[in-house]
């Protein structure tokens, strides 16, 4: 998982380098923050094993909906991984219908995925998926 992690952040502080920095501490960090996560009553963890090794990872963490918007319970994948970036439609989606089918278990009604503006082989997957932009984030350097 951490190799995963430290893989995507390797591509993304080239997409942004301000937002994205990867820290020189970085995957210590990606190993105690995926310990704690595991061990959270409010994150779950779902990972797809190919020859003995993790091939893709996706760590859901319940988070609160704002009181002010519509719906229940929401769900973020922030940390969602695949090994393999060209099998997003293979890897990525049974990852995806883990993750749905235990939305649907546990009745959570929104399901959050983050993805960095310039990640087109995972945007895309998610747009093929039924996903939709929400946000987009601006930033600057102080």
């Amino acid at each position: 998982m951490v190799e995963m992690a430290e893989a995507r952040r390797r591509q993304y502080q080239t997409y942004q380098p301000v937002f994205w920095a990867k820290a020189e501490q970085s995957a210590g960090m990606s190993q105690m923050w995926f310990t704690h996560l595991v061990g959270l009553k409010d994150a779950d963890v779902l990972a797809l094993e190919e020859d003995g090794e993790i091939a893709g990872v996706a760590i859901i963490e319940r988070i609160p909906v704002p009181p002010v918007y519509k719906g229940k319970s929401a769900i973020k994948l922030d940390d969602f991984y695949i090994r393999d970036q060209s099998r997003w439609d293979e890897l990525g989606h049974a990852l995806l219908e883990g993750v749905r089918a235990l939305a649907k278990e546990r009745e959570w009604d929104m399901l959050i995925v983050v993805s960095a503006q310039l990640d087109e082989a995972r945007n895309d997957f998610l747009e093929r998926e039924g996903l939709s932009v929400a946000s987009v984030w601006y930033n600057q350097p102080l």
